[in-house]
């Protein structure tokens, strides 16, 4: 076992645990669609059209459960529709309600203008850096 130096390690824990729900709050605020995670459903919908509940959920980054009821509410919010898969009657698919769709890309947009002003502040040098350090720890925590 590696000698780990005095809090660097826990530290950078405990700031990706502390910057993970202000990232959601400061990009999810005031857009139409809500969280980052409604956004994502929702982006992976305008770009490869209806999914299965359990695509959708893989695709998300989502538990069955999770999926199921972030489906829910944007299907009461009138922003997806589900419709039956011929020939399989236990499936059903996911898709946009017409009227979704531009309001869907008008969030996108609205979400990268955030992002890039969250991230302005740091360097091109600086950005690179902390997305190849994530990819390695996102590697190592996948196995």
């Amino acid at each position: 076992m590696t000698k780990d130096i005095p809090g660097t390690s826990i530290e950078l824990v405990r700031l990706l645990e502390v910057f993970g729900p202000l990232y959601r709050r400061h990009v999810g605020r005031e857009l139409p669609s809500g969280s980052p995670a409604r956004l994502r459903a929702l982006a992976v919908l305008a770009e490869k059209g209806p999914q299965t509940m359990r695509d959708l959920a893989r695709a998300v980054g989502a538990t069955a459960q999770n999926i199921t009821g972030l489906v829910n509410a944007l299907e009461t919010e009138g922003w997806v529709a589900r419709a039956p898969v011929p020939g399989d009657r236990r499936k059903t698919t996911v898709h946009l309600t017409p009227e979704a769709a531009g309001r869907v890309e008008a969030d996108r947009d609205e979400h990268r203008r955030r992002v890039a002003a969250l991230f302005e502040s740091l360097s091109e040098p600086e950005r690179s850096a902390l997305a190849r350090s994530l990819r390695v720890l996102i590697g190592r925590l996948e196995g």
